[in-house]
């Protein structure tokens, strides 16, 4: 549906209303007192008004605008076909047509790109043109996805008006679309980290692993055992301490996780290249892990650009879920709440004995009390620390990252 802008005459009071009212006055006068030179200019003043606002007023009626993108979802260093098409579905010509369409510094195309009578300034793409009736017209270019983001297109404005440019009328058309550049994408090897087992031997496929939602028996309690696989009632049936066995799985699961305030914290200046590099960190383990066909949940602290607060993904598997997971990266805003508080938060939807992956630059001690007592739990804690700086001392694997990686090398 084509939202309708206010109209923006242009004209001044000659050709204004109140204007044709007088000079009808005076063409009356002057033909009462027989001065053919005034009826004769005062009336073609009146008649061009008239008509001028007749034409300014069905302008942009039966104008259609189509915008058409080649794809929305795309990785950095590659480019979308966009075309625009302008129809003029009536009987009267357009002189003058203007469609100014929104589209953001970050897909922007380059002047080199942009066929003759189409600008890109401001943030907005432009294109001037005439269309006589039932004429149709359309542009091409290439937008130029540079960088992550969740980008807006549209609505376009259309402008247009009498074929004497006394008026113009706009009006809102196209509609919204977003095209969604998803985060960079590295190998693990050119990121420093091991490309085989990038969270330690936990994710060994070659062991087999307990799924704690098949128990399979009961054994006598080891201090090995995490404290929430106790059974309870067979412990006061015994009067001793039983555990739970549980089935052999080979359905690894792994919860990743953004802690960005070490690049978004209290620094006058936010880091953007190592929050950038984390985001790209994390997505590049989430594919490894995907395609090793793993389950992965994703968990950040940053805001979304649709509005959510935070990131909370269940761990799954798949392309699909992939995509949802980039997707929900791609949205990444460099604005964060505390990273406690988002352990806290997701900590019910954790599954025991997954394995918790922590992209940061540097975690708080309050970040580090509760990862450790998440260990404790079952949930081993593998450390992905992003920067120049060595890499603090933390209870746990801690594997670095190297700060090259966010040199762009391909299209992920």
């Amino acid at each position: 549906m084509e939202n309708r802008a206010p109209p923006n005459p242009s004209s001044g009071v000659l050709f204004g209303w109140r204007g044709i009212l007088a000079m009808l006055c005076v063409a009356g006068l002057a033909a009462w007192n027989d001065f053919g030179l005034p009826v004769l200019l005062s009336g073609t003043v009146a008649v061009l008004a008239i008509v001028a606002h007749a034409w300014n007023r069905i302008a942009l009626t039966k104008l259609a605008f189509e915008r058409t993108l080649e794809r929305t979802r795309v990785f950095p260093g590659q480019s979308v076909d966009y075309s625009v098409r302008l129809d003029n579905r009536k009987l009267l010509p357009l002189v003058w047509i203007n469609a100014k369409d929104r589209i953001p510094r970050g897909i922007a195309p380059t002047a080199s790109q942009l066929p003759d009578g189409v600008v890109w300034t401001k943030g907005e793409l432009s294109v001037s043109a005439s269309l006589l009736w039932y004429q149709r017209a359309s542009w091409h270019c290439r937008l130029n996805c540079r960088k992550r983001g969740y980008f807006r297109l549209g609505p376009a404005s259309l402008t247009s008006g009498d074929i004497f440019g006394l008026f113009d009328k706009s009006r809102l058309a196209g509609g919204i679309e977003h095209v969604i550049v998803y985060p960079r994408i590295f190998p693990l090897s050119q990121l420093g980290l091991p490309s085989k087992f990038p969270l330690g031997e936990a994710l060994s496929p070659n062991p087999a692993f307990a799924d704690p939602t098949r128990t399979r028996g009961i054994r006598d309690y080891t201090p090995d055992v995490p404290f929430h696989h106790i059974h309870w009632k067979a412990s006061a049936r015994t009067q001793r301490l039983q555990t739970k066995v549980f089935e052999p799985s080979c359905a690894l699961r792994a919860s990743l996780f953004l802690d960005s305030s070490a690049f978004l914290g209290n620094a006058q200046e936010p880091d953007i290249e190592g929050f950038e590099l984390a985001i790209s960190t994390l997505a590049s383990i989430a594919r490894h892990l995907i395609e090793e066909r793993h389950a992965v949940g994703l968990y950040s602290d940053t805001e979304l650009a649709t509005g959510e607060a935070f990131v909370a993904i269940r761990a799954a598997s798949g392309t699909e879920h992939l995509s949802h997971m980039l997707e929900a990266l791609a949205k990444a805003k460099a604005k964060s709440i505390p990273f406690p508080r988002l352990l806290a938060t997701v900590r019910p939807q954790l599954t025991g004995g997954g394995t918790l992956g922590i992209v940061t630059g540097g975690l708080t001690p309050e970040a580090i009390a509760r990862l450790t007592k998440l260990q404790r739990h079952g949930f081993p804690v593998v450390v992905f620390h992003v920067g120049d700086q060595p890499a603090p001392q933390t209870p746990f694997m801690t594997r670095t990252v190297s700060p090259m990686a966010a040199m762009p090398v391909g299209d992920g």
